[in-house]
């Protein structure tokens, strides 16, 4: 599996590679007993609570996690608790979960259930083979079969020590999962505190002049500089798309492209210190503020581009964007409409409150410290999840071993 291990003592050189002694190469469909899923008609399952939940897709597991959507009263395959629950067509093809308790499966779902093999130990060979299950999905459909993950070739240990690395890694997702649940209430403090500040609710020491509500188009420019049609055709910009743009992160364009090369759509001019608000879809909150230097950059008409001026702090506009007070007019704009999108003039027209200008940066700077520090727990947890991964790979391809006090399986 790792040429790390070739030629260590007490290794041998197998068709994976060279793997500890003790362990055997061996085929899942040895230790597996696989279950298909079986479609029921709309009419046969209900979505309040009536008989025994039924899973339907990668939808009702997203990052591992079961939600209950729908019921029935005539199932046709059950897992039981303790099966994973592999995602075997469409899109999600790959996605895995493991059963908290006995689900109605249908046919886009296979289960896997252990037989002969420590079963947490199994998740983690299925979780590392993720990759694998959806470059494997072909067809009109994509999707994986049965033979798929029967034929799969992995490592396996002797009992006690599948038990004991199953157990590590375990421990590494239980902290994980305890630091997203902290990144997510730390979100919700900062959501709370953001009401009761745009609102009045909670005034900084120092201020108690009364606010007034103004347009968005009144405390920032709207869309100020854009590339005309008799731009120079060799003109070459960075180009930013709606893609790239989501919920405050901006994947900056690398590549510069000529005007006469771009898309009709790039025209919007922006600079460091600019808000880009997607105006299709802006429900979905593809709104980013540029906080990079960069000369030439241009954004698709897809976005209004706010600039401040002398009466606005960014910081405190961006924010605004995030908040209820404007997400409850943009889920009015786009309510009823097939194609959900605003325009400039919709942008500049939403009603916004206007503190001073002192105070609108001493809210930003209060609400800059909450973001820093979600950022640094973001980081942890990217970091938690790199350093998880690589110990995952050594720990199933036997480049670090555990210490047990079982003698190897006969």
């Amino acid at each position: 599996m790792t040429d790390r291990n070739a030629n260590r003592p007490g290794y041998k050189k197998t068709k994976l590679g060279w793997i500890p002694e003790a362990w055997k190469c061996v085929k899942l469909s040895k230790y597996i007993i696989l279950l298909s899923g079986q479609h029921i008609n709309s009419s046969q399952y209900n979505t309040v609570g009536n008989g025994i939940p039924y899973l339907t897709g990668p939808m009702d597991y997203p990052d591992g996690q079961i939600f209950l959507t729908k019921f029935t009263s005539y199932p046709r395959v059950l897992c039981k608790e303790g099966d994973i629950l592999i995602t075997c067509k469409g899109s999600g093809t790959g996605t895995i979960a493991v059963a908290n308790q006995a689900y109605c499966i249908s046919r886009q779902i296979m289960a896997v259930r252990q037989n002969g093999i420590n079963s947490n130990y199994l998740f983690y060979l299925l979780k590392r083979k993720q990759s694998t299950f959806k470059s494997s999905a072909v067809g009109l459909i994509p999707g994986i079969t049965r033979s798929t993950i029967n034929r799969i070739s992995v490592l396996l240990p002797p009992t006690q020590e599948q038990q004991k690395i199953a157990e590590i890694l375990l421990t590494w997702d239980r902290v994980i999962e305890q630091l997203r649940k902290l990144i997510e209430a730390k979100k919700r403090l900062k959501k709370a505190l953001m009401k009761k500040l745009f609102t009045g609710k909670m005034r900084l020491t120092g201020f108690n002049e009364p606010w007034q509500n103004t347009s968005l188009g009144k405390l920032v420019d709207v869309n100020k500089n854009v590339l005309s049609e008799s731009t120079d055709p060799s003109y070459q910009f960075y180009y930013l798309d709606l893609s790239q743009v989501n919920k405050g992160r901006i994947s900056y364009p690398d590549k510069l492209i000529r005007f006469d090369k771009s898309p009709s759509r790039a025209r919007r001019i922006v600079s460091n210190g600019d808000i880009v608000m997607s105006t299709v879809r802006p429900n979905l909150q593809g709104f980013g503020i540029i906080r990079q230097q960069i000369d030439n950059l241009v954004c698709s008409t897809g976005f209004a581009v706010l600039s401040p001026t002398e009466n606005s702090c960014i910081e405190f506009v961006y924010n605004l964007l995030f908040s209820s007070i404007v997400g409850r007019q943009l889920m009015g704009l786009i309510a009823g409409s097939n194609y959900p999108a605003i325009t400039s003039n919709d942008v500049s027209n939403l009603k916004i409150p206007h503190p001073s200008i002192e105070e609108q940066r001493q809210i930003a700077e209060i609400l800059q410290t909450c973001d820093e520090e979600i950022h640094q727990l973001e980081q942890q947890l990217e970091a938690y999840q790199h350093q998880k991964k690589g110990l995952m790979q050594k720990l199933l391809t036997g480049e670090i071993r555990v210490k047990t006090e079982e003698k190897p399986d006969e």
